[in-house]
């Protein structure tokens, strides 16, 4: 997952694969800065940067990911750039003794931007897509829900419970340089997309709106010996419960 953080007036990104190796990405936003390392070379440069510590490789390579994941909070960040190089020096502290490492980037090319940076960016917006129309038709189905208990079995006397219908325009009420409710546009387009790189793996299950959904129903009236009386809840029908 990347991680965020601010050096000066400048904001970055920064996210690690550790796997055999650990590769490092970091990212302005404009550019990509790559780093891979193996483990050993990960407790050399430990050792390095920390001359008074001894300490095993993997645990070398534990304070460096945690290091890494608590880059917002890392104390003494210095950073600088010569040509295609950038290099990172953080600090954290650990039972009040600071634990040190630098980072030495190499400059990566455009199409690497493109696969790290800007196509998930494409992909986790689809996939946000995705999110707010299943938890749309999800709400709708809430509020036709509701409306079944109101016409078949009693009205709501709480009024803290009661809502108004949902209108899912008022979410696309947003400015036009969003990017939201753009790729899933053009179906074509999204296929072409997926083909040249691929999409989000999720196991979230789509929610269709029933056909019923769609259909009006007659409000039932009750007598007086049936109305609801303030407070309960839900009034319900005794003859239908049952």
């Amino acid at each position: 997952m990347w991680k965020t953080f601010q050096h000066e007036d400048k904001l970055y990104m920064l996210k690690i694969i550790y796997e055999e190796d650990l590769e490092l990405y970091l990212t302005d936003l404009q550019n990509l800065w790559i780093q891979k390392l193996s483990k050993e070379a990960v407790l050399l440069k430990f050792q390095e940067c920390n001359p008074l510590f001894d300490i095993k490789i993997d645990e070398a390579v534990a304070e460096v990911v945690e290091l890494i994941n608590q880059i917002a909070e890392a104390g003494n960040l210095i950073l600088s750039t010569n040509g295609d190089e950038l290099q990172l020096s953080a600090e954290s502290e650990k039972s009040e003794v600071k634990i040190k490492f630098q980072f030495d980037f190499i400059k990566s090319t455009q199409d690497m931007f493109l696969k790290e940076v800007t196509v998930p960016l494409i992909q986790t917006v689809k996939h946000l897509e995705a999110c707010q129309s299943i938890l749309c038709n999800l709400v709708k189905k809430k509020d036709r829900e509701l409306e079944e208990y109101k016409l078949e079995k009693g009205l709501i006397s709480r009024d803290d419970l009661i809502t108004e219908r949902f209108d899912d325009a008022m979410l696309n009420n947003i400015d036009d340089k969003s990017m939201m409710n753009v790729f899933g546009q053009s179906k074509p387009f999204w296929d072409s997309f997926t083909r040249q790189y691929g999409t989000i793996e999720t196991k979230i299950e789509d929610i269709k709106m029933d056909p019923w959904n769609h259909m009006k129903r007659k409000r039932k009236v009750y007598s007086a010996k049936t109305a609801i009386k303030k407070g309960k809840g839900i009034n319900y029908d005794k003859e239908k419960s049952e």
